[in-house]
């Protein structure tokens, strides 16, 4: 699947990877798994998990600092290192096989794009010259991410980094890009598939917006949306479906497939649009749209983009998605008026209830594999988070 990356942020430290603690023995390996802390810590968030069952994420140590972690399938936490005088990293994203996982680093107050193979030895990614900041979005199977850095003309540009960390800047459309003193201009590489296909966004002289697609030897094209208006791409799959945002004119944003036929708007039935979280390699689709302040609908739309809703568990006021499987089951979280989420999946639109670790008062998910394993926190009392693993049922 594709979806859109969680990065959570925190102080970090201490540098190098270590083994530094296991699921108990005998554990449930079919129920929610709280797949505990750092020795010392007291909390912990899982980001992402690979097809091989590998989670990454991030946890606090003994001395409240947080530090990216990774999850092996026998459930042990491993430490991973931050760059040399960086006190802070979290992962982001983690390839297929869960070898490669890419992050960021904050080093002299700036954040830094970095991964970490499968040893753990980390390596900060290349940032265009005279840049001082850059973010990863996404890493694929033969290691390629893509993201932004800032460069010497103070703007931030797209960007792709190969599997030894070199940066190659995607460039703009033709015609140039949009330059002004003091505005800041971003343009994003926000996610890649196995092929080396990248999507994003960027800026034209006029200062609008455009969704992108740069394809592998690096051409760049503009993804015209289905009206005139801005327009930008979230998430590319292997068969080379694009899905996004856009908004004609002074209207609402609406949802956007691109496909070999061209652009479609994902109807949400009149109801208020506001993200896209996953797309899967059959074109289903999820996101999600607003009910009111603070309350939300999840939704899916199928390869033809027949749209679903998908409802809360019963009692509850709103429901959220976050992910997709190869399968097409969509995970997410359900909650209550009182702001309470359960972790919940809806299989051919009926919910099914997740279930949490004993002592939990708030479970949420984060994302989920191919497979259907699926990853979150769950909050304890005194307000402590601790990534969970729901593995394959």
């Amino acid at each position: 699947m594709r979806k859109n990356r969680i990065a959570a942020a925190g102080m970090l430290a201490a540098a190098g990877v270590a083994l530094l603690g296991v699921q108990p023995a005998g554990a449930d390996t079919t129920g929610p798994i709280d797949l505990g802390t750092l020795p010392g810590g007291t909390e912990s968030r899982a980001v992402d998990i690979s097809e091989t069952g590998v989670v990454v994420g991030e946890a606090t140590t003994a001395a409240g600092e947080t530090h990216a972690v990774r999850w092996g399938v026998d459930h042990a936490i491993s430490q991973l290192g931050t760059l040399p005088g960086s006190t802070w990293s979290t992962a982001v994203d983690v390839d297929d096989t869960g070898a490669v996982i890419v992050g960021v680093a904050e080093l002299s107050g700036q954040r830094r794009p970095v991964r970490w193979d499968a040893t753990g030895e980390i390596t900060a990614l290349q940032l265009l010259p005279g840049g001082v900041r850059g973010e990863v979005a996404e890493v694929n199977a033969s290691g390629v991410a893509v993201g932004h850095s800032s460069a010497a003309d103070g703007r931030t540009h797209a960007v792709k980094w190969s599997a030894d960390g070199t940066v190659t800047d995607l460039g703009f459309l033709p015609g140039g890009t949009y330059t002004s003193v003091g505005q800041s201009v971003t343009d994003r590489a926000s996610s890649i598939n196995d092929a080396g296909v990248v999507v994003g966004a960027v800026y034209t002289p006029d200062a609008k917006i455009h969704a992108v697609r740069w394809d592998a030897d690096g051409t760049i094209s503009e993804l015209a949306p289905p009206a005139a208006g801005r327009a930008w791409a979230n998430l590319v799959n292997d068969a080379g479906d694009v899905v996004g945002s856009f908004q004609p004119g002074t209207a609402p944003t609406e949802a956007v497939r691109w496909t070999g036929t061209g652009a479609s708007a994902l109807s949400t039935a009149g109801r208020t649009y506001y993200d896209l979280v996953g797309l899967n390699e059959s074109g289903v689709v999820v996101g999600n749209a607003v009910v009111s302040r603070w309350r939300y609908l999840a939704l899916s739309w199928d390869a033809a983009g027949q749209l679903t809703e998908l409802p809360p568990l019963a009692g509850d006021v709103s429901s959220v998605a976050v992910d997709v499987t190869a399968s097409g089951s969509v995970v997410g979280n359900s909650e209550s008026a009182g702001e309470t989420d359960r972790a919940v999946r809806w299989t051919g639109g009926a919910i099914q209830e997740l279930g949490a670790p004993a002592g939990s008062t708030s479970t949420s998910v984060v994302a989920a594999n191919d497979g259907g394993a699926v990853v979150g926190y769950t909050v304890l009392p005194g307000f402590h988070a601790h990534a969970v693993l729901w593995p394959t049922s």
